[in-house]
């Protein structure tokens, strides 16, 4: 066959500048992202329903750990104060020292793997098993201690200046006695024992955030 001879207007197509497709905007990126079928648009919201669930879910199961270890917690202080008292009102006709006193705190402390306090009805701390007694001021003002020195069962939550570490305080006088017995524990206690279902709810909290487009960041 006899090739034909180029003419003008093959040498204008070949001369004219390729052109690229306009790039496509921000809504037609996302609406890329989504299936094209109906399955797999339901497929995707049962995703999106699930992972908000299970972030709802989450934050529901941590605080009611929470409660629910501070509440056994509370239960588990009030009966080691009343053993306490019961040990030291055994001891009562024997008049013990601050030597005493001390020694009974660091070494029911090291047991129940609890601060103990031992504290006078005048607000004399007489032992104490994560510090020594003379270290410290007098407990009298302490929210706990009025309570108890009222006969009731006191309880706060506060930072102990002594330990630089935030505490839960259980104080009670027990039934006539002339002591007042404060156990406490670190909050940090509560943390760790939570600390799972914690990271379960912040799990589901990032992917429904990724799931979200109204919080992602902008450009």
């Amino acid at each position: 066959m006899t090739p034909q001879p180029a003419t003008d207007h093959d040498d204008a197509a070949a001369a004219a500048p390729r052109t690229e497709p306009p790039p496509l905007s921000a809504g037609g990126r996302a609406f890329r992202l989504f299936p094209a079928t109906l399955a797999g648009r339901l497929a995707l919201t049962y995703v999106a329903v699930v992972i908000v669930v299970m972030a709802a879910l989450g934050q529901y199961l941590s605080l009611t750990a929470r409660d629910f270890y501070v509440s056994g917690l509370m239960t588990g202080l009030r009966n080691e104060a009343m053993l306490i008292s019961t040990i030291l009102s055994g001891s009562n006709g024997a008049g013990p020292t601050v030597e005493a006193f001390d020694a009974m705190a660091k070494e029911l402390g090291a047991q129940l793997s609890s601060r103990i306090t031992i504290i006078d009805r005048d607000g004399t701390v007489l032992g104490d098993s994560l510090t020594a007694p003379g270290e410290l001021e007098n407990h009298r003002d302490r929210p706990e201690i009025v309570a108890a020195m009222r006969n009731e069962i006191g309880v706060s939550t506060r930072w102990s200046n002594t330990l630089n570490d935030d505490f839960i305080y259980l104080a009670d006088a027990g039934a006539d006695s002339p002591w007042i017995v404060r156990v406490g524990v670190p909050t940090s206690d509560v943390d760790a024992a939570v600390a799972p279902i914690e990271t379960v709810r912040g799990v589901g909290y990032r992917f429904v955030r990724q799931d979200d487009p109204t919080t992602s960041d902008g450009p």
